[in-house]
């Protein structure tokens, strides 16, 4: 079976997914501008009392559109089957992030840094792979470099758990421009890439 505006569901689905993240974040940085100077990063939200619920609702609605952009993709042949499992391996990290909060104990601290960081490779290797897919687009390698650069620098960011963290002081920063860049490439290769195989 063929729906001809299965590209325009999945890309409308994700703009979706993404700006309701942002809209939400935006709120939680309204009621708590103070994060940019604390060097906390966006899931110190999750551990404010008078943040946790728009950051849950974020959260929460990002990965339910997510998942939505993606649910009659048929997933039995690449590259249908990588972006299916990717886009919910994506959505189901950021359920699990709103239920790990980092500041419960060192347990929690730690999942919540494994989660994250798995959130992270993620992102980073499905745009990667479907830059090569799509044939190496310049911008889309542009974008990737620029994921890697703000990774490093919230991974560099992040309080001293690590001898190598702890260095620098834009973690809040380094998340946001890794998503920012994750969403342009995104969008810019469903675009571009015939996405219309459906179950």
């Amino acid at each position: 079976m063929f729906i001809k505006n299965v590209k325009s569901n999945l890309l409308k689905n994700f703009i979706y997914s993404q700006l309701l993240l942002l809209f939400f974040l935006f709120i939680c940085f309204i009621i708590k501008p103070e994060i940019l100077l604390n060097n906390e990063g966006i899931s110190a939200f999750g551990i404010d009392i008078k943040t946790i619920v728009p950051y849950a609702i974020g959260y929460l609605l990002c990965s339910y559109f997510i998942g939505k952009s993606v649910k009659y993709m048929k997933h039995n042949s690449n590259p249908y089957k990588i972006i299916f499992y990717s886009m919910n391996t994506i959505a189901i990290l950021f359920i699990a992030l709103v239920f790990t909060p980092y500041a419960i104990n060192t347990g929690f601290n730690w999942i919540h840094t494994i989660i994250s960081t798995s959130l992270f490779l993620t992102e980073l290797g499905l745009i990667i792979y479907l830059t090569i897919i799509t044939k190496n687009n310049f911008i889309n390698i542009l974008l990737i470099i620029g994921q890697i650069i703000s990774g490093i620098i919230a991974m560099y960011s992040i309080y001293p758990i690590l001898p190598i963290t702890g260095k620098l002081n834009f973690l809040l920063q380094g998340e946001v421009l890794f998503q920012t860049f994750f969403d342009i490439g995104i969008i810019i290769i469903f675009l571009k890439y015939k996405i219309t195989e459906v179950t």
